[in-house]
Formats: C-alpha cells, structure tokens, sequence
C-alpha cells in the first residue's frame, strides 16, 4: 500500500517553493516536468530566483524540523495516560499513512503556497483591512489605532486555517474526533500535536525527500535559466527610451526600480544555484539517514504506546 500511496503522490507531485510560480506559464515544447519553470517572460524570470532559493531553503529546514519533531516523540508519548491505547495506536499510524496520501501532499503544497503568499503580501493587506477598520471606527466617533491588533489576527487567522485545512487530509483526526470521549479530555491536546506532527514527518520523510533530488536539480536549472532573460530585461533597461520626449520623473523612479530587482534577483540567482549545488552534494545520504531515523522513531512510539495497554 505504502508504495501504492507513493506512485500515486508520484504523480501529482511539484516542488512546494517552486508553487509560488503557479502563475508562470510554460511553453508546451520546453515542459519537461512539473517543476520545469524555464521561461522566456522577462519579468516571470525575476520570481524564478527567489522560487530555486527557497527549494534548498524548504529541504534544509524540513530536515531540521523532521529531525526535531522525531526527538520529541517519547515525551509527548508519555504524556498521554488513561487512554484507550488501542486508538492513540490507530490514531498514530493513520497519520503516518496520511503523510504518504496524495491528497494530503496536495493540501500541504496548497498550503505552503498560501502561506508565502500571505507573507509576502502581508503588509499592504493588513494596510487595506486596518484602513478599512480605522474608518469604519471613526465613522462612528472611535480613534483607535487597529494596525497592531489587523496584523496580529490575520496571521493567526490564516494559521489556524491552514492547520485545520491539514487536519481534513490526517484520517488521524477523524479517529480522534470520533473518540474523543473515551481517548480523555486531557489527552486531546498531546494527541492532536502528535496527529499533526507524524503527518507533516511522514510526508517530508517519504515524499519530499523521495523527490528532493529532482527539485534540487530543476532548481538550479530554473535559477541558470533565469539569468539570461533577467540580463536581457538589465540590457534592454540601457537602451536609450523610445521616442523624442524626455523621460517623466516618475518613468525614470521606475525604471531605477525594475533595474534594482532585477540586479538583486541576479545575485540571487547565482545564490540558489550554489545553494541547491550544495545540497544535492549531500541529499541521497541525507536522505537515507532521516529515512531509518524517521520509521525507528514512530516504531518506538508505537511500541511505547502498547505498552501502556491494560
């Protein structure tokens, strides 16, 4: 079943930081696979940079938080008392199966897109929404300053939405849900954690990394890409401006702007290359070690959680 789940989250399978690019159309001829983001868009090139850097960054980071979570298993294990261990086991291992599931590889890679989405735009949408509170406020006689208190509930707003988006693919919490009753009110929040957390370690375990080679190298070649079409945009901005009249200030402000991003995103390419560079050196390795790390750690859980049977 395992590798049945597997060839099947083969199949719908793309790099979670290269899903910032949805947007970025690729030509039929030149799609080679899902993560191929080679393009000849001038200005989609400038978001191929900062995408190819945050591949090796998500693999870096995943392996960190995987290899943490594993080191708190025994203690949230101990935690749960006068259980029915019988479901904490059921519970557990359905989250393990959920991690290996398409549809929650599927809601992660939603999630994580909408996360960056909310990050890099969440300035000028807590702007517009505390604008609209503050007038709203002062329509009817109130001064209150509502940025503070805007910004703070959007994002734990759009945390705790994303979080319950990601327990509707665990079947972890369906069981829970379902018995929360006779599983203790006391052990509902150890469970939860556990639920969630073994999810996540599963997926990044056995799908991330089983494909981390392939986002890696399809990284460095969106990042090498990238750079002509961004040093096309750099040549063009050199060119003298069309037409006889000068330049407005505010053409010339945006044209300083567009030749800024397009020097920064640059460097940034020549970044990600030699980040992802770095890390496929290391991934099969990597890979292999955090794979028998992950599967003797939920073993011992699932063994620890038996013995607690009456």
């Amino acid at each position: 079943m395992a590798a049945m789940r597997l060839t099947a989250a083969r199949s719908v399978h793309w790099a979670i930081g290269l899903g910032l690019l949805l947007a970025v159309g690729c030509q039929e001829p030149k799609s080679k696979t899902a993560t191929d983001l080679d393009t000849d868009q001038r200005s989609a090139a400038l978001r191929v940079p900062p995408a190819s850097l945050s591949v090796a960054t998500r693999i870096r980071n995943g392996e960190a938080e995987t290899t943490a979570t594993l080191g708190t298993l025994p203690a949230l294990g101990d935690k749960i008392v006068d259980s029915d261990f019988d479901l904490v086991v059921e519970i557990l291992e359905a989250s393990d199966d959920a991690g290996k599931d398409p549809a929650y590889g599927l809601a992660s890679r939603e999630m994580a897109t909408t996360a960056s989405f909310f990050e890099e735009e969440r300035e000028p949408l807590t702007k517009k929404v505390g604008g609209s509170v503050a007038y709203a406020a002062k329509q009817k006689g109130c001064d209150v300053d509502a940025w503070g208190a805007v910004s703070a509930s959007l994002k734990d707003g759009v945390k705790e939405r994303i979080e319950k988006r990601m327990q509707s693919a665990n079947d972890g919490f369906l069981i829970l849900e379902r018995n929360q009753d006779v599983l203790g009110k006391k052990n509902l929040p150890t469970l939860e954690l556990l639920a969630a957390e073994i999810a996540k370690a599963s997926y990044f375990v056995n799908v991330q990394m089983e494909f981390a080679e392939e986002d890696l190298n399809q990284a460095r070649s969106s990042a090498e890409d990238a750079k002509s079409s961004i040093q096309k945009l750099l040549d063009e901005e050199k060119e003298p401006a069309k037409g006889t009249a000068k330049p407005s200030a505010d053409s010339e402000k945006s044209k300083k702007e567009r030749v800024a991003l397009a020097e920064e995103r640059l460097k940034m390419a020549d970044e990600a290359i030699t980040q992802t560079t770095k890390e496929l050196e290391r991934i099969k390795e990597r890979r292999a070690e955090l794979s028998s790390a992950y599967d003797k750690a939920f073993s011992d859980l699932i063994q620890r959680m038996k013995a607690k049977k009456k």
